[in-house]
């Protein structure tokens, strides 16, 4: 029997605790600029602080970029809807993921593979088989389910030997649909839609512990 993700013990952080963690450093950071703002209205500084004093190239580089290298995607979803508004935020937003689903594809080819596959396995993660009879469903559960972060996953799955437009089109399909609410988040923040926001954060913890709930009880079975 195959486990979606293999773990050396209880000590290891689940992403989604990580991503509940994320998510309300990000609230608070929001809030803490809002206390901290004077003389004008704390939203509209902070968003025009992203939106003026940070080049959108120089943004849409470093979310190029960066999480590939492991920085963490969840800031820069947020940050997306936030600097360049929903609609605006979720189309950079799913442009770039294949992009970083390439590029880790391209680097998992590479020399890098090594030093790819000590990280993975120091963190307690193996490249699981997927050559089943029904390798999508198997992708998708270990998509959707809590377990390695967003650059992880793509690495592993670069690393299964699954074809490459498989790999491309489900991950794309997948992390796309769990990226939108997020981006949905940060743009609530900047329109000021605090109810809207408020519902999404609800909904994305809750998501996050339904899916660690159903993953334990995965592993279980």
């Amino acid at each position: 029997m195959m486990h979606l993700q293999p773990s050396t013990g209880a000590h290891t952080m689940t992403s989604g605790k990580k991503f509940v963690l994320i998510l309300t450093a990000i609230s608070a950071l929001i809030a803490a600029f809002i206390l901290l703002q004077q003389g004008q209205a704390p939203i509209e500084a902070l968003y025009a602080f992203l939106r003026h004093d940070i080049h959108p190239g120089l943004y849409i580089l470093l979310m190029v970029f960066l999480p590939v290298f492991g920085f963490p995607m969840s800031p820069f979803l947020v940050l997306s809807g936030i600097k360049f508004g929903t609609a605006w935020g979720l189309g950079i937003s799913l442009l770039i993921m294949p992009v970083h689903l390439v590029m880790c594809y391209l680097i998992s080819k590479t020399f890098f593979r090594s030093m790819i596959l000590m990280i993975m396995h120091s963190r307690g993660h193996n490249p699981p088989g997927f050559l089943t009879a029904r390798p999508g469903k198997l992708m998708f559960l270990f998509l959707i389910l809590p377990g390695p972060p967003y650059v992880m996953k793509n690495y592993i799955l670069a690393l299964t030997g699954l074809p490459f437009l498989s790999y491309i089109g489900l991950s794309w399909v997948v992390q796309g649909a769990l990226a939108m609410p997020v981006v949905v988040l940060g743009g609530a923040a900047s329109q000021q839609r605090w109810g809207l926001f408020t519902a999404v954060l609800i909904l994305l913890i809750l998501g996050s512990m339904g899916m660690h709930w159903y993953r334990k009880r995965v592993k279980n079975t």
